[in-house]
């Protein structure tokens, strides 16, 4: 006799998955100096606390830099900086996990897209800038609340 099938459970598991990211903002500075300067590049990137929209979604805001400096000094010759905002479907509500995960998605898809965003720029803009490695190394935790900036945004044009 042959086995009756066992019914289909449907599960309403969340999957870990970046569901949007875009670019708010970039930042372009170029200071003119001698060509042969002796110079240093310095690349950042880094990310805001998540914070939660809906069930299981988290936006969150991350910040790239690429700065050219004087050698051996602090003084900036060129930089590229761009924000990217982002959302992400996470189960879990532990923030610090979430943002672990985040980190994740900005050192690959974000980085990514400012490495590309980076490259057309610096042609442009006619700046001797090198090629961005594969991934930035290490995303650094800003302590920022992601919706800090939309806040003081916000505030500033209720006042004004």
């Amino acid at each position: 006799m042959a086995k009756a099938a066992k019914p289909k459970m449907e599960t309403s598991e969340v999957t870990i998955e970046l569901l949007g990211q875009s670019l708010v903002e970039v930042d372009l500075m170029a200071l003119p100096h001698a060509d042969g300067e002796k110079v240093e590049l310095r690349y950042q990137a880094s990310i805001d606390t998540p914070e939660k929209l809906e069930d299981n979604r988290f936006f969150f805001r991350c910040d790239f830099s690429v700065t050219k400096k004087k050698a051996g000094s602090d003084e900036e010759l060129q930089s590229v900086m761009a924000t990217y905002g982002c959302i992400l479907q996470h189960p879990s509500d532990d923030i610090p996990t979430v943002e672990a995960v985040g980190k994740s998605f900005v050192a690959t898809s974000a980085w990514h897209a400012f490495s590309s965003l980076f490259a057309v720029v610096s042609h442009q803009m006619g700046t001797p800038f090198p090629p961005l490695p594969p991934s930035p190394g290490g995303v650094a935790s800003s302590g920022r609340s992601s919706f800090e900036e939309l806040e003081l945004n916000e505030a500033g044009e209720e006042v004004g």
